[in-house]
């Protein structure tokens, strides 16, 4: 896994910056004054996608697919099931971060309308190349049959990540870098309305969680992202 210019002014966000004003109240509001529903299911979506990375790294029995062929597909092989399961959660989680990416441009679409949109994209591409790679893991999990890799499926798979595929998909995944240091930034810059820890633990969540590390310290970083995920998405929708 992996994860930056300007703002328009201050380095917080000015109180109410998220409300919306009284002429946009019927858009962005039900009828209590309070935010309207699809403003809730997407907050509800985008706060899932830490929760299903969690799920998946926590199920996943195989190691990195750039890993030697004949480890990764063995470790499929050993746990055809939960290796399936994991993926289709991953492929859950990246889902679920395209609707975060877009709350962040929706949230502080006022208070960044620069910076915001940055994060929004360079997020979303991310997790765009996540599914791909989660599809490509499902494609791998097809030359398992019966407990063991198909026959010449080594050369095969071997074959893909080596090729074209990994090569390209390389480079939108890497956008996860700049995505998540411009989004500690942003949170940092409005801390007036969301506080201070949530930058600290989107930085340090993203380095644990980047699969460089024991199975262990990943899923320790998706984890504590969970509630600075949660916190975030709550504290912009009272603004």
């Amino acid at each position: 896994m992996t994860q930056h210019i300007t703002m328009g002014a201050g380095l917080t966000a000015p109180e109410g910056t998220f409300a919306t004003d009284a002429a946009g109240t019927s858009d962005a509001a039900g009828r209590d004054g309070g935010p309207s529903v699809a403003r809730r299911v997407l907050a509800a979506t985008a706060a899932a996608a830490p929760m299903f990375f969690t799920a998946y790294v926590a199920a996943n029995p195989a190691p990195l697919p750039r890993e030697p062929a004949a480890d990764f597909l063995g470790a499929i092989a050993a746990h055809p099931t939960a290796f399936v399961v994991s993926t289709t959660l991953q492929l859950a989680a990246a889902a679920t971060g395209l609707v975060f990416a877009a709350y962040v441009i929706v949230a502080f679409a006022r208070s960044a309308p620069r910076l915001a949109p940055v994060v929004g994209v360079l997020l979303g591409v991310s997790y765009v190349a996540v599914a791909a790679f989660a599809g490509a893991k499902l494609v791998a999990a097809s030359l398992i049959v019966d407990g063991a890799p198909r026959a010449g499926s080594l050369e095969v798979w071997s074959a893909v990540h080596t090729g074209p595929f990994f090569d390209v998909m390389d480079w939108p995944i890497l956008m996860a870098i700049p995505a998540n240091l411009l989004l500690a930034v942003l949170l940092f810059r409005c801390r007036a309305v969301v506080g201070i820890w949530p930058a600290a633990v989107v930085v340090v969540g993203f380095v644990m969680g980047s699969g460089e590390f024991p199975d262990a310290v990943t899923l320790a970083g998706w984890a504590i992202q969970v509630p600075a995920v949660l916190h975030v998405v709550r504290r912009t929708l009272r603004s």
